[in-house]
């Protein structure tokens, strides 16, 4: 028969667990850049894409090639002009202090490699808000044969990749930008061209994930002059 302290042991092991839960949190990781390569049987070149990870603080651990590592819930992708796609292949965001961090194929192969400071070098845990960071020229070299709603994602090509942490779901809604914002030198000619596709009447639909990377992008050129 459970006797009277058993439980209250057993109350407060409920309250307990039930206390450590509620520290967890949703986190979403936001990778924005320009890229080419394919997905199923539909090749891209020079387009920009969004990767949106959704992945819980209660599962940032240690991962032994690297300081932490966070797997993602869910991971979709969605490349200009051609559409959006779940990411099916297993993925997390890592980080290593003081030298690199990004986007994988959980514990296993990088995506997207960033190895700009303002991500690695600000003791950064993958549990709070940070960014947009550009990284101009992310290692990406192994980003390929990744699975998707679409078909097999491949990518050949990558360029001014901006990461981002969330934590609040990041709004997709589409907003109203002048495209001149965009033509000031900030994105390569073939970009802008494929944008301008997109227009009407002069201004060009864009996600706010978009808008808040052209902002860092042009930031860093600013920087640079």
């Amino acid at each position: 028969m459970i006797n009277v302290t058993q439980i209250i042991l057993l109350a407060f092991a409920l309250v307990l667990g039930s206390s450590v839960r509620a520290f967890a949190a949703p986190i979403y990781y936001i990778y924005l850049g320009v890229g080419s390569g394919s997905v199923g049987s539909t090749v891209f070149d020079a387009v920009t894409f969004t990767i949106i990870a959704t992945a819980d603080t209660d599962n940032i651990a240690p991962w032994s090639s690297a300081d932490l590592q966070n797997t993602h819930l869910s991971t979709t992708i969605e490349i200009a002009d051609v559409g959006l796609f779940s990411i099916d292949t297993p993925s997390h965001t890592w980080i290593l202090e003081d030298c690199c961090g990004g986007l994988g194929r959980d514990l296993a192969t990088n995506w997207i490699t960033i190895g700009e400071a303002g991500f690695n070098s600000v003791g950064y845990g993958l549990d709070t808000i940070l960014g947009p960071i550009l990284e101009e020229n992310p290692f990406s070299t192994q980003f390929h044969t990744v699975a998707t709603s679409g078909g097999v994602l491949s990518f050949t090509a990558m360029e001014h990749v901006t990461f981002e942490a969330l934590t609040q779901a990041p709004s997709t809604a589409p907003i109203r930008c002048c495209l001149s914002a965009v033509v000031s030198g900030l994105l390569s000619q073939r970009v802008v061209a494929r944008h301008a596709r997109r227009s009407c009447g002069g201004d060009m639909v864009i996600s706010v994930c978009e808008r808040r990377h052209l902002c860092s992008l042009r930031q860093h050129r600013l920087r640079d002059k």
